[in-house]
Formats: C-alpha cells, structure tokens, sequence
C-alpha cells in the first residue's frame, strides 16, 4: 500500500510593479468584477410563439409593432404610453392594450432574463391608488 503526497505549486510571486502595470492592461472582465454579460434572449424577435400565433392575422404594420418591441435588449421594456395617448373613451383596441401586446412579446423573448425598471426609485414610496391617479389623463373616465 502506497501513499501519493501531491504538493500544489505555487504560482511565480510577481512584483508589485509587474502586478500594477498588469492590473491597468487586463480587460475588464478578467478582473472577476461581477460584470455579468447580458442574458441570452430564449427566441429571436421571429420566433417568439405569441407573435407567431398571431402572425396571420395581424395587419403588416402591427407585425412589425411586435416585432420591433421584442427585438428591444433585456433591461429595456417597451415604454408605457403617455398620458394623452389614451383617450379614455373605450376605443379597441386602446393603447393600453396594444403596449401590453408588446410587453408580452418582449417578455416571452427575454423570460426570466427580462429586467424591468420599477417606478419605484431611490427609495421612493409611493401609493398604489396615488400612481394610478397620475397615469391617467385629466377628465378621462373608466367604463
């Protein structure tokens, strides 16, 4: 019966002059930062199933909508429409509704990559029936 000892060998001691000027000429991503690449989207804007389910039966113009919403990188939603934007009056589709059509579509490309921005910065707490208030036009209404 025999016993093997390894020894780990160590790496060659560099002087500190030797480890500043590497430290300033090393990219970025080998200094093991925490820089993180961006995530891999699940689809190509092509091939996300919710556009391809309603490819044939969207106009031309929409396709290219949806399109354009999911070819958006992971930390970039499609923006919300503004507040003129919605007229209130019911109309179909709304505006509303088409910016959640494309929120859906972005959505499903990027999964649980998918990084959206809270409304809720620098620890700003604001309340629920406050912010709805605020995203509505004056004089608007409700069915």
């Amino acid at each position: 019966m025999t016993i093997e000892i390894t020894t780990k060998e160590e790496p060659p001691h560099q002087s500190l002059a030797s480890h500043i000027i590497s430290s300033f000429t090393s990219p970025i991503s080998s200094l093991g930062l925490g820089v993180s690449s961006p995530p891999e989207p699940l689809y190509t804007p092509a091939e996300v199933p919710l556009i391809k389910k309603k490819a044939k039966r969207l106009a031309n113009t929409r396709l290219k909508q949806l399109l354009r919403a999911a070819e958006r990188v992971h930390n970039e939603p499609p923006p919300p429409p503004g507040l003129g934007e919605c007229c209130g009056s019911s109309c179909d589709p709304c505006v509303n509704d088409l910016w959640r059509e494309e929120l859906a579509c972005w959505r499903e490309r990027w999964g649980d990559g998918a990084v959206e921005k809270d409304g809720k910065e620098d620890g700003k707490q604001e309340e629920d029936g406050l912010k709805e208030r605020e995203r509505k036009m004056p004089g608007s209404f409700d069915w």
